[in-house]
């Protein structure tokens, strides 16, 4: 029976199999130490999870009892996602095992969440609404049973990871957020709930920033690399290139010569084939030699030619063209997918740029938001501020004031026709009728060309003000 990575969680590569349990976590925040702990169902005895793997109650109760010693250390660690070779890597740890017993079936945990880079991630995935599932990791081996696949004497755990998608559907925890309170009432003041969404937002975008930074500067590193393997590949190139052409130019020359020439006197002439552009520009040099150059007497001429060793070196010459062609050929394929490589981080660049700036939006529209909240405390007007501020969208504090400001003061123009009205609308006293004739209807005809310019009547405004 052979050993077995096992982590719960969906991973269905090489020796590792998956176990997952239902979780309901609580997120607790104490606000005297600023520890934040997460605690619940950490996974169940005897009962088979999505992927028919069973758990005995004892083998839960021996490996607690074992790690009891750590828990009590504070040597027990966990990772954010299990790491893929089974090892904990302090850089990745995330969280502290604190607590870990059985009652009836479930296996009790507590976890203290660090404030290190992946447990500060945690946090900011729990606090937005997150579903985090709890993974044990341990190594042991499996015997089928008719109920599935049980688990044997030889298991080992080593810890318990959180993880994004773990074997049970059922496996995703409801987080429950319990904060200290401060007021008598059992009301959070509103200076602390501020003070919550301060520190949520600067850790997010902390660490959003960060992670952009370090993958630009990996990404960087590994263009950098790039452009001088392609740079490489490209002289290489060009040398193949320069080589092909050598060879190609003294191949031709030497096929062109007859016995006849004089092969050393022209060749010297012609100098170093690499200068001529084409094989018809060498051709047309070795012709123009030819006719100040005499050809061999008939008696120097050679009658025998060594037909084997010119078709062997004719060999020779066809191999090396070959071999220089498929070099060629690989140095071309190498440089198509550098290119190709060199795409696929620019658009990864711009990915991340784009979610990086979504981010930082996303957080100053949060602080907005909050800064509104503190100034309308108390605010008998708040819900209108509220839903202009929905319509608007300000992007400035200095914008949120002023849209505050506005619903808290009644505009000039709103007193100055609340003026009119009066006088439009007041009941003409019967002893004044006629003293007053051409003043009353002087006020009338004036607030009926003001109320134009706006769009309304005196008419409108009697039949709604009941006056009519």
């Amino acid at each position: 029976m052979k050993c077995k990575l096992l982590m719960e969680s969906p991973i269905t590569k090489g020796t590792i199999i998956d176990v997952g349990a239902p979780v309901v976590l609580q997120l607790v925040e104490d606000q005297q130490t600023g520890k934040t702990k997460a605690r619940g169902t950490f996974a169940l005895a005897d009962t088979p999870t999505s992927n028919r793997r069973i758990y005995p109650r004892r083998l839960w109760e021996r490996e607690t009892g074992k790690l009891q010693k750590a828990i009590e250390e504070r040597k027990l660690f966990g990772t954010l996602d299990h790491p893929e070779d089974g090892r904990t890597r302090l850089s990745e740890v995330s969280h502290i095992i604190t607590k870990l017993y059985l009652d009836g079936n479930q296996v009790i945990g507590e976890a203290e969440i660090l404030d290190t880079i992946p447990g500060q991630n945690l946090k900011a995935i729990i606090k937005a609404g997150g579903r985090v599932g709890v993974s044990s990791r341990g190594v042991g081996s499996t015997q089928t049973v008719e109920e599935g696949e049980l688990v044997q004497d030889d298991y080992n755990l080593t810890t318990f990871d959180f993880v994004a998608n773990p074997a049970e559907s059922s496996a995703y925890p409801k987080v429950v957020v319990e904060e200290k309170l401060n007021t008598g009432e059992g009301e959070m003041a509103s200076e602390e709930k501020q003070k919550l969404i301060d520190e949520a937002i600067v850790a997010a975008t902390a660490t959003l920033k960060e992670q952009y930074e370090q993958e630009k500067v990996r990404l960087l590193s590994e263009a950098d690399a790039m452009k001088r393997q392609i740079s490489d590949l490209s002289h290489a190139l060009e040398e193949a290139k320069l080589a092909l052409k050598h060879l190609g130019m003294t191949t031709f020359l030497t096929g062109y010569l007859t016995e006849q020439d004089n092969k050393e006197a022209i060749t010297e002439l012609v100098g170093d084939v690499m200068l001529y552009e084409n094989t018809d520009a060498l051709k047309a040099k070795v012709d123009a030699i030819r006719k100040n150059i005499p050809p061999k007497p008939k008696a120097m001429v050679e009658e025998k030619v060594d037909i084997k060793a010119l078709t062997e070196d004719l060999g020779i010459i066809r191999g090396q063209i070959i071999s220089l062609k498929e070099e060629r050929d690989t140095l071309s394929q190498k440089v198509r997918e550098q290119e190709k490589s060199m795409q696929l981080i620019a658009a990864e660049k711009a990915r991340l740029e784009e979610e990086l700036g979504t981010s930082i939006a996303l957080a100053k529209n949060l602080g907005l938001r909050a800064y509104m909240e503190r100034r309308l405390y108390g605010n008998p007007r708040a819900e209108r501020v509220r839903r202009m501020f929905e319509e608007q969208q300000p992007d400035t504090k200095e914008k949120v004031d002023s849209l505050i400001e506005s619903v808290k003061t009644p505009s000039s123009e709103f007193i100055h026709i609340r003026k009119g009205l009066g006088r439009a609308v007041r009941p003409v006293q019967p002893e004044s009728l006629e003293e007053g004739a051409e003043s009353g209807e002087g006020d009338v005809q004036a607030l009926n060309e003001e109320l134009k310019n706006i769009g309304v009547s005196v008419e409108m405004i009697k039949n709604l003000s009941g006056t009519q």
